[in-house]
């Protein structure tokens, strides 16, 4: 891990046991595929019912486009969880070496700010975990809209 290049035994098991965590969290963040999938079904579910909602009542409609705009965000945080599940199954026994590497290339590519490169991989895994929760509210907030706008 970039902050935690070192020697000794206590950073071999230390490395060891945030590798094990690592492919854990890649395992997390790939089973929440389904998730993904609930959401794009009840994001197109909202479009659906905005689209054949009658005019006469304005606070349905605007609930099911909320409950729209919150599925397209949570499109979004699925794309990056799904990124990030690729790329964890590819770095989670990376060295310090390659983990510098990698942040060279994500940001020439611009896909990483400069302020966050050098991170260990526990904090990479903490992002990663926050993004689930994101994940899992967004999908929960969506769901209430759409029941409260069609009921």
């Amino acid at each position: 891990n970039p902050a935690e290049c070192g020697n000794g035994a206590d950073l071999q098991r230390d490395t060891q046991d945030q590798e094990s965590q690592a492919v854990i969290v890649a395992a997390l963040l790939h089973s929440l595929r389904w998730a993904s999938f609930l959401g794009v079904v009840l994001t197109s579910a909202a479009l659906y019912s905005f689209l054949g909602h009658s005019t006469d009542s304005i606070g349905p409609a605007l609930l099911l486009i909320l409950a729209f705009v919150v599925g397209l965000l949570g499109v979004y945080v699925a794309i990056r969880i799904e990124f990030d599940a690729r790329l964890l199954d590819h770095y989670a026994h990376a060295d310090c070496a390659q983990w510098r590497a990698f942040d060279a290339a994500m940001m020439q590519l611009g896909l990483l700010a400069v302020d966050k490169t050098g991170r260990s991989l526990a904090e990479r895994l903490r992002g990663m975990r926050r993004l689930t929760r994101v994940q899992i509210a967004l999908l929960a907030l969506q769901a209430v809209l759409l029941l409260v706008a069609v009921t």
